[in-house]
C-alpha cells in the first residue's frame, strides 16, 4: 500500500520482511515523487498485525490504519514511535492539513472524532451519524467536515460539531471542497455532482426554475401577506 502527502512531493510504502525468526518486520519507506528515489527508510518493528496500511503521511509523522483490527497509529516519521493509537472503525480518515488535525470515524458507534497532532489528544466531534460513514473532506480552512453517509446524506458540521447542512443525495460516497462554500460529492453510482452551500448561489439557481408562486391557500395556511406572485418571488 501506498499513501502519498498532502502536498504530493511525497509517497509512503510499507515494506514487510520477514525476521530469521519468522516475525515480520515492518518497514516504512518515503519517497520523493519528483525524482522516484528513497529518501528516508525507518523500521516500525514488528507487527503482529499486518494488515496495517498507510493512511497519513505529514510533515511529522506517519499514521497507520489497521484493517482488521481498526486502530489508528500515529508514529514519529524520524524515529518510528508510536506516539498514540486510537479506535477508528472506518476506513474514512481526513487530514485537516490546515489546522493539523486528523477527522476519524468509529462506525461501530457511527461517530466522528477530531485527533489533534499537536496535542495528540483526541475529542468526538458529532453524536451519531445515521448509517456507515463512507466519506470524510476537510473544507480548505480546517473549519467544516462533510460527512457522506450511507443514509443519502451528506452533513456538514463545523469543528465544534454543529450541524450545518443535510444535503440529501443518492448513495454519497464521498466529497471534495472546491471552495468554502462549495462541495464535489461523488456517488457510489458513479456520477459527481457540485453543490452549492451559499445561500445567495442557491437563490440565484432556484428562482428561474420556479413553476408556479404560492396559492392563496398556502399563502393563508403559512400567514404570509402580502401573497407574493410568481414574476415577484423570480425576482422578475
Amino acid at each position: 500500500a501506498l499513501q502519498g502527502s498532502r502536498d504530493g512531493t511525497e509517497f509512503m510504502i510499507l515494506d514487510l520482511q520477514e525476521t530469521e525468526v519468522g516475525e515480520t518486520e515492518v518497514f516504512a519507506s518515503i519517497w520523493d515523487t519528483s525524482t522516484f528515489t528513497e529518501t528516508s527508510r525507518l523500521s516500525l518493528g514488528v507487527q503482529e498485525d499486518s494488515s496495517f496500511y498507510p493512511s497519513l503521511l505529514t510533515d511529522d509523522y506517519i499514521v497507520l490504519h489497521s484493517g482488521r483490527s481498526h486502530p489508528i497509529q500515529v508514529r514519529d516519521r524520524t524515529t518510528g514511535e508510536e506516539l498514540v493509537e486510537v479506535t477508528a472503525s472506518g476506513n474514512a480518515t481526513e487530514h485537516d492539513r490546515a489546522q493539523n488535525r486528523i477527522w476519524v470515524t468509529d462506525n461501530f458507534d457511527t461517530t466522528v472524532s477530531l485527533l489533534d497532532l499537536d496535542t495528540l489528544e483526541l475529542r468526538a466531534m458529532t453524536g451519531h451519524v445515521a448509517d456507515f460513514v463512507n466519506g470524510l473532506a476537510t473544507s480548505p480552512d480546517g473549519e467544516q467536515v462533510a460527512v457522506a453517509s450511507g443514509d443519502g446524506f451528506v452533513r456538514v458540521y463545523t469543528d465544534e460539531g454543529e450541524l450545518r447542512h443535510s444535503i440529501p443525495l443518492p448513495n454519497p460516497s464521498d466529497a471534495w471542497w472546491l471552495d468554502e462554500d462549495t462541495l464535489a460529492v461523488g456517488t457510489g453510482y458513479g456520477p459527481w455532482t457540485v453543490v452549492t452551500l451559499d445561500p445567495d448561489r442557491l437563490l440565484d439557481l432556484v428562482k428561474p426554475s420556479l413553476q408556479r408562486g404560492f396559492s392563496d391557500t398556502e399563502c393563508s395556511f403559512y400567514e404570509i401577506d402580502p401573497c407574493p406572485t410568481l414574476e415577484e418571488l423570480r425576482g422578475d
